[in-house]
């Protein structure tokens, strides 16, 4: 789908559904050389209502929503496991472009997430194995080394269980194109009833 936002956002051309458009957004990021165009911000609550927000990778997007993978055993698992609803933003400072997202998370398949596992880097996986993620480092040296003797070994280790994929169904997307002059266009979908 070819969507022309870069200068405006008008209406009689935008689609039904929002997924679309960020996927053209996405791109457009990726082509323009912004610096890690798939890092979005994570805002979850823990059980007691206390924010916590974190730089997650984009995996996917798709027509179910957003694919993430994470370690459950960290804070923002535990806090997702207390209150599935999130937001995420999306900020492309270079093209005055931002997306802001609430929607409700779910893990994956477990084959889906074996296969996010999969795709992942050898260094992203050996650090995923050899750290504890959110735990106080004790052990630097040590853990460069572990991490080290994982890529070294070159062998594809089995998915830890803590470590699965992330949906989030989006419940409200929006888009955000700033102007130099300050009269920022946005363009807001809300899902209910079934539909956008």
């Amino acid at each position: 789908m070819t969507i022309n936002v870069l200068d405006d956002l008008v209406s009689e051309e935008l689609p039904a559904d929002p997924l679309p458009l960020l996927r053209c957004w996405l791109e457009t990021a990726r082509t323009s050389n912004v610096t890690d165009p798939d890092s979005g911000i994570l805002a979850t609550v823990d059980s007691d209502g206390r924010p916590s927000a974190r730089v997650l990778h984009l995996r996917r997007c798709d027509d179910r929503g957003l694919v993430f993978f994470i370690n459950r055993s960290t804070r923002k698992g535990r806090d997702l496991e207390a209150n599935p609803r999130v937001a995420l933003t999306f900020y492309w400072a270079s093209l005055l472009h931002q997306v802001n997202i609430t929607a409700i998370s779910q893990t994956t398949s477990p084959a889906e997430s074996d296969l996010l596992w999969r795709e992942g880097s050898i260094t992203g996986r050996a650090a995923s194995l050899a750290s504890r993620q959110g735990e106080p480092l004790s052990d630097e040296q040590g853990l460069h080394h572990r991490a080290k003797e994982i890529v070294d070994a070159g062998t594809m280790q089995p998915r830890p269980s803590t470590h699965q994929g992330l949906l989030l169904t989006p419940q409200t997307v929006e888009f955000w194109l700033g102007r130099r002059d300050r009269l920022h266009r946005r363009v807001h979908y809300s899902f209910a009833g079934g539909e956008w």
